[in-house]
């Protein structure tokens, strides 16, 4: 059974969405079908093995981008 709470919490943040999109119906249903859709595609993706996340070479500025240190070295 699914509790109150979560029924308050839900109609909130519909609410809160429905006033976010200025109660335009049709804004408010894109977004709706928007983040679903994202909900989804983010759900079929293969998850990253962590040795890849973990790799020396994202670590260096370097190496992944061309911009130099914004901060000043000692």
């Amino acid at each position: 059974m699914i509790s109150r709470a979560w029924w308050m919490t839900f109609c909130a943040f519909l609410l809160c969405l429905w006033e976010e999109t200025g109660q335009n119906p049709f804004v408010f249903c894109y977004r709706i079908a928007w983040g679903a859709f994202w909900n989804l595609r983010a759900q079929a993706l293969p998850p990253i093995a962590a040795t890849l996340r973990n790799d020396a070479e994202c670590w260096i500025p370097s190496s992944t981008s061309s911009m130099r240190y914004l901060t000043p070295r000692d």
